[in-house]
């Protein structure tokens, strides 16, 4: 494998969020769906 690629300097300071301090995604965000995918953005 190669190396990594560089990371933003934001991607870094999210990185160092707690996830207890994530926000919540309200429920009319998330979607049911039959398909085994995601996309994550």
């Amino acid at each position: 494998m190669g190396d990594p690629l560089p990371r933003s300097a934001a991607f870094v300071a999210n990185l160092a969020i707690p996830e207890e301090d994530w926000p919540d995604l309200a429920s009319d965000v998330l979607l049911r769906t039959p398909s085994r995918k995601v996309c994550m953005t």
